[in-house]
């Protein structure tokens, strides 16, 4: 068997791979310099799909068994070694900094195998999944979607390689190749509109680029031209595309994929784009480009959990990442690859399988036995953290009832059908209660079971605390997030029966995050459903009024979600030593983003619709909007900016003046 030579080595293909390595850390580093600069991923599936299709052809294999061997021996050999490496050491060094580890260890696990797309995709179905900028594993998704083509690759141009009527057997594969193609773009623009996780992660939404680079080998690879404009315009507008603005997704996508197919074809020797893209320079980063893939993610991850990514911080970043990725590429990836020692395919493949199995032992004793256990950090003191503590059951001692968590929310889809029991969730006497309170929202309000404490000891209120993960903050308000089933079965079956229950004189009170009513800067869309929610709450109120029950809401608290910060994070750790790496908004600049919002609510308040619970200043009692008050206590419980359990309890003052003061007004 004869495999192709260095003979087809074109080099300005290793230029074009740098220009994309390059596009794609510096929108990591810093998006704003290059807002599509992601769209590098995408110039890689085409290039991969080009030489992959180049290396398969040029096989010269006797059986299909010898040309699979030789095929996957190969691509282990390009790709193990070095992901191996980078994930053995990146997956030891985040369980030091990381308090809960497991989500990045399970991301770099499926990642060995090729399918951490796959679990990234399922991760993102998660209302509590981990940030992808702080997993130093979410870069290995595109690895997935390239091998998972890997499995198709061969078997489609097999006959190809074999065939008889080598012209005909061609046209059969680029009509199969074009037509699946077709039907991937179309679900990918479809996705892109419906479901952007499954677009970005699953090989269906992907194919067709892959399959460009594919095709173009098959039936363009041969064409030449000696004019240059054809090469500058490709190369312009590939530039272009990665300076884009983001909200271009789908023409950028389109239009980047294309004129990389097309400088394939167009760019050669003799013209100023080859010169160009063949220099050392350019080849030498294109040639370390799966290297600075791999570690860039790693060490800007690792920085995001210690040092923090910032104009002090980037030039040390950038000079580590070049650093690493060399070695890399030096030490571990052409040693390997240029290895000529004699050894059969299938010694390779079993050598391949032999240290996979053996890379996986610490990221599985770091996920199971050794769980949190390798964490150097200091933790906050929280008496609940993380947000598995959500659904915690919690009572009172010497107060009637228990709220039962898992039994009183929704977190999925699949609880759709769920019935939520009050006599599950309720604290105090609901019969003999003075007053009922419902509390009603997303997740946000099961964080605040804690905060009654007082109106059902000291004043006879009853109260009742129920959730859906991803809900509507208020019934009638179109939900099209991945959690909608839940959310539409939670306001059209559970609430309405819950609500059933309350007496005249009784309370409705709607927890929710309302970030997203308070956009940094408002479009005539967040306008829009602003004065929607305004609606909606308005026309809820008015009907509830009907019954003579009282409704009341949390306004906006302070939006330290974005921050993307763990509580772990947010206080002064060893290996922080340039300050906490939170970016957090000040108390001006907060109340600034959430006045629409108040305002809207004021003015339903000023109407008699509903009454304003107000916990700004519980959350942001300085002049930035921390994770810790003056005292040093703990606000929130996770990275998704829930509130602590003894934060809720500070709440619970407010709450509870509010309610008594608009009780004692009432009628």
């Amino acid at each position: 068997m004869k495999s192709r030579t260095r003979q087809n080595y074109r080099p300005e293909i290793d230029g074009l791979r740098g220009l994309a390595v390059i596009a794609v850390i510096i929108n990591h580093i810093y998006a704003p310099l290059l807002p599509s600069g992601y769209l590098g991923v995408d110039i890689f599936f085409v290039i991969s799909g080009y030489v992959i299709t180049s290396s398969l052809k040029n096989y010269k294999a006797e059986t299909f068994a010898s040309f699979l061997t030789e095929f996957y021996a190969r691509r282990f050999k390009r790709i193990l070694p070095a992901l191996i490496c980078y994930t053995t050491i990146t997956g030891l060094l985040i369980s030091f900094v990381d308090p809960h580890p497991r989500s990045s260890l399970l991301t770099g696990l499926t990642g060995l195998f090729g399918s951490s797309n796959l679990y990234l995709f399922r991760q993102s179905t998660d209302y509590f999944a981990s940030s992808t900028a702080l997993n130093p594993f979410a870069n290995t998704w595109s690895l997935g979607v390239e091998e998972q083509f890997y499995l198709i690759a061969p078997l489609a141009l097999w006959h190809t390689c074999v065939a008889s009527n080598k012209q005909k057997s061609t046209f059969r594969v680029t009509t199969a190749l074009l037509v699946a193609s077709v039907a991937s773009y179309i679900i990918f623009a479809w996705l892109l509109k419906y479901n952007l996780s499954a677009a970005y992660f699953l090989l269906p939404g992907r194919f067709w680029e892959l399959a460009l680079g594919s095709i173009t080998y098959l039936n363009l690879s041969n064409k030449t031209t000696t004019k240059s404009w054809p090469a500058i315009i490709s190369l312009i507008i590939i530039i272009c595309s990665l300076s884009s603005p983001q909200a271009w997704q789908l023409p950028s996508t389109t239009i980047v994929t294309c004129m990389t197919a097309i400088a394939l074809i167009v760019i050669r020797p003799g013209i100023m784009p080859y010169n160009l893209l063949s220099n050392s320079f350019s080849v030498g980063i294109g040639r370390r480009s799966y290297s600075l893939y791999l570690w860039h993610w790693g060490i800007l991850s690792l920085c995001r959990w210690t040092i923090g990514i910032n104009l002090y911080t980037i030039p040390l970043i950038i000079v580590l990442i070049a650093a690493v990725a060399s070695a890399s590429y030096a030490y571990i990836e052409e040693p390997i690859r240029n290895n000529k020692s004699p050894r059969r395919y299938i010694t390779t493949i079993g050598a391949a399988a032999t240290s996979l199995c053996v890379a996986s032992i610490p990221l599985l004793l770091l996920i199971f036995p050794f769980k949190n256990m390798s964490y150097m950090g200091r933790r906050p003191k929280l008496s609940q953290a993380g947000v598995e503590s959500l659904v915690n059951k919690y009572n009172i001692d010497g107060i009637e009832g228990a709220w039962n968590g898992e039994k009183c929310v929704l977190q999925t889809n699949e609880e759709a059908n769920k019935k939520i029991r009050l006599k599950d969730c309720y604290l105090g006497n609901w019969q003999k209660a003075k007053k009922r309170i419902l509390v009603l929202g997303n997740s946000f309000s099961a964080s605040f079971v804690g905060s009654f404490e007082s109106l059902i000891k000291d004043h006879g209120y009853a109260i009742a605390v129920t959730s859906s993960w991803g809900a509507s903050p208020v019934e009638g308000i179109k939900n099209n997030g991945i959690w909608s089933k839940a959310n539409n079965h939670y306001w059209n079956h559970i609430a309405p029966e819950l609500i059933n229950q309350l007496k005249p004189k009784d309370w409705i009170l709607l927890i929710s995050d309302l970030s997203g009513y308070s956009p940094e800067r408002h479009t005539s869309k967040t306008i829009s459903e602003l004065s929607e929610f305004k609606s909606k709450l308005a026309k809820f109120s008015t009907s509830i009024k009907q019954k003579q029950i009282s409704l009341g809401i949390v306004d906006g608290i302070p939006f330290t979600r974005e921050a993307k910060c763990d509580p772990s994070m947010s206080i002064q750790q060893w290996f922080n030593p340039f300050g906490v790496p939170c970016l957090l908004y000040s108390h001006e600049k907060s109340l600034e983003r959430r006045q629409e919002l108040h305002l809207a609510l004021m003015q339903l308040q000023q109407q008699k619709l509903i009454t304003v619970i107000d916990l700004f200043n519980v959350f942001c009692p300085g002049k930035t909007c921390g994770y810790e008050d003056q005292q040093g206590t703990m606000l929130y419980r996770d990275i998704f900016s829930h509130p602590s359990m003894e934060a809720a309890k500070i709440s619970g003052s407010r709450i509870k003046a509010q309610i008594l003061r608009s009780d004692l007004h009432s009628p």
